[in-house]
């Protein structure tokens, strides 16, 4: 599924990777930076690994008609992670040979990089915030799909993304807030256009009110810009004031007006007003219930958000309508495990630089995948309209662990008049739903056993465009040695579709070691 607009991706793409490897230069180079600041140098934590997987699988291209192999990965990875005088975040990257033992067209070299940090430039006044990744992604919601990134697919592709965001913040007088804030973000699919996109944005927010009082007021100017490089470019500017009061200590109610100038969907542009509803709620500071309803130009958008945590259990659900943000991938709207436990260690450790390496020490120790998501995405060539449902539970208790994620989306093109090749140029509309659940019980205080079972559906306006995935995976860790652990498990895979449906097998074993 490609669209080639030849002269544009040749004039953008290299100011993309120029800067994009700019910016891995600069998040790789965050430990000297600060120890230039005057950090001392164990308030980072560098983390050199080395790992070894062999798999065998009896259906390793994931086809209707079997071919089984014995994959070898190798891997190296670093981590970096920490805060030091003005700058704070982390580096995890990794590199990884696959070696099949039958079929040796398949070798390949695999990267996988999530990077963020922010540094304070001048203390309390201006900002910079970075992040960069590199991951696999499905490409159509309507193809093959896998339950595990070691397992390659025609219907997958490397993605990698970029956003930089320098703000100044600060206060004029006792009452008056300001902010302001530039972006860039690309994101760059290999070996497609599907998904190519660069956001460039600008934003202005006062907000104010008498200090004490329960009346505040806000103001907000904005300009973005989309640049898809399979579609075309558009813009979206906004002027939007409102109010807000403070009924209780516990619940704030607001409303809000403006007019908003896009070419979405009129050539030329057009203007139209907007006027929203918010209210906000939090009972407890470990609490949150907050929804909006507007009127835009695409008809009325809304969000719900719901949180609620105690120090063992976590609880989120979610519900929006919106166009969806600019990048690689439509999404069921829910993210990672890692994002799951990140929410929920927020009662244990709130430095979200601490809470990062002990999630990750966390999942790693109940053998839990911090990428696994519910749904799997497809990539879009052009601003698409989205209705988003999803859930989570967490429990961590003495020696179980459970995780429970559901999610729902239906996408449609809101941009109509880009002229694009993608799943929503096959149908009006993608829906979107799956659940995952992940089961750890600790064995002994060293090691753990995980069960994951998966369901994701995906349809279309045809029947012959509905796909189902059903995985169950059972594994077993343990450490082996005082910075390694050993790992073995099993997995089943059933992917039900008119064109490619299969079945797959697997059995495992890894070791890793870090340094």
């Amino acid at each position: 599924m490609k669209h080639r607009s030849p002269s544009r991706n040749e004039s953008s793409a290299p100011l993309a990777r120029g800067a994009l490897a700019a910016a891995l230069c600069t998040l790789q180079s965050w430990p000297a930076a600060a120890q230039d600041a005057g950090a001392p140098a164990r308030a980072w934590a560098i983390e050199p690994s080395v790992s070894l997987r062999a798999t065998y699988s009896d259906n390793y291209r994931q086809l209707p008609v079997k071919e089984s192999d014995v994959i070898t990965d190798a891997g190296a990875g670093l981590r970096i992670t920490g805060t030091g005088g003005r700058i704070r975040g982390f580096f995890d990257y990794s590199l990884t040979g696959t070696a099949h033992s039958r079929h040796s067209e398949s070798n390949d070299l695999r990267h996988r990089l999530s990077a963020a940090t922010t540094a304070e430039v001048v203390d309390g006044f201006a900002f910079i915030d970075a992040q960069a990744s590199y991951t696999r992604q499905a490409v159509s919601a309507f193809g093959v799909q896998t339950s595990t990134s070691i397992l390659d697919t025609a219907n997958q592709t490397d993605v990698a993304s970029l956003s930089i965001s320098p703000s100044l913040r600060g206060r004029i007088g006792p009452s008056l807030r300001y902010a302001a804030r530039a972006s860039y973000a690309a994101t760059r699919a290999k070996d497609s256009d599907d998904g190519d996109v660069e956001v460039g944005s600008a934003a202005l927010t006062l907000d104010g009110g008498v200090p004490g009082g329960n009346l505040g007021w806000k103001a907000l100017a904005s300009h973005t810009v989309s640049d898809y490089l399979a579609g075309r470019r558009t813009f979206d500017s906004r002027l939007l004031a409102g109010v807000s009061y403070l009924l209780t200590r516990e619940l704030k109610v607001g409303v809000t007006a403006g007019a908003e100038r896009t070419d979405v969907q009129v050539l030329e542009g057009e203007t139209t007003s907007t006027a929203g509803l918010e209210v906000e709620w939090t009972p407890t500071e470990r609490t949150l219930l907050a929804g909006n309803v507007e009127k835009r130009y695409f008809g009325t958008g809304h969000s719900i958000q719901f949180s609620h945590r105690t120090p063992r259990t976590a609880w989120t659900a979610s519900v929006a309508r919106d166009v969806s943000t600019p990048g690689a991938s439509a999404t069921g709207g829910f993210g990672s495990a890692y994002d799951l436990f990140f929410r929920q260690f927020a009662s244990t450790e709130a430095d979200p630089v601490k809470r990062d390496v002990l999630v990750r020490t966390f999942l790693r120790n109940n053998n839990i995948d911090p990428n696994t998501v519910v749904v799997g995405g497809f990539l879009s060539s052009a601003l698409t309209l989205q209705q988003a449902q999803s859930a989570s539970f967490a429990l961590v208790g003495v020696r179980n662990t459970v995780s429970l994620r559901a999610s729902r989306s239906r996408s449609e093109r809101i941009d109509e008049l880009a002229v694009v090749v993608d799943d929503l140029s096959v149908s009006d509309t993608v829906t979107q739903h799956g659940i995952s659940l992940d089961w750890a019980y600790r064995l002994t205080p060293v090691s753990a056993i995980n069960v994951t079972a998966g369901y994701q559906r995906s349809e279309g306006d045809a029947t012959t465009l509905e796909t189902t995935l059903k995985t169950l995976a059972v594994a077993w860790a343990a450490p082996f040695g005082p910075r390694s652990t050993v790992s073995a498990g099993a997995r089943h895979a059933v992917f039900d579709s008119v064109t490619a449906p299969y079945k797959e097998n697997a059995i495992f074993g890894a070791i890793r070691f870090a340094f």
